[in-house]
């Protein structure tokens, strides 16, 4: 190969990983990320379990919470409130925030990754209604 076709080569190369890096950045943002346990540490756990059980008197969610975690929704859900992020036809996920623990929470169609004490995230598999 020529020393002109290695210099050509070398630009596909590097154009080709420019757009990749490209791509995949411009997929985070579309997609977007759900927030994890060391979000909830830094915030700080029981100031954020305090303002998102808040939700279940005031049926509005804290700013502060809306603007750092990005909800889609808030939900009472069961004993505690849901923050979802995700949902589709199939199934809900998202942050949980029980009013006492996540012990012995969990069963068919519901899956819990405990973080602390109350919170964790949660995956919900959403039932088909069957026609009869």
């Amino acid at each position: 190969m020529t020393r002109q076709g290695c210099v050509a080569w070398h630009k596909v190369v590097i154009m080709d990983r420019k757009l990749i890096a490209i791509g995949v950045f411009a997929s985070l943002l579309i997609l977007g990320c759900s927030p994890g346990k060391k979000d909830v540490e830094r915030y700080g756990y029981e100031k954020f379990a305090r303002q998102v059980l808040s939700f279940k008197e005031t049926y509005t969610l804290d700013p502060e919470i809306i603007s750092e975690f990005n909800p889609r929704e808030a939900k009472e859900y069961m004993n505690g409130v849901l923050l979802v992020y995700s949902e589709s036809g199939r199934y809900i996920e998202g942050i949980y925030v029980d009013q006492e623990d996540l012990d012995g929470m969990g069963g068919s169609g519901l899956s819990v990754t405990p973080w602390f004490k109350n919170v964790g995230w949660i995956e919900i598999k959403k039932r088909q209604k069957t026609r009869r």
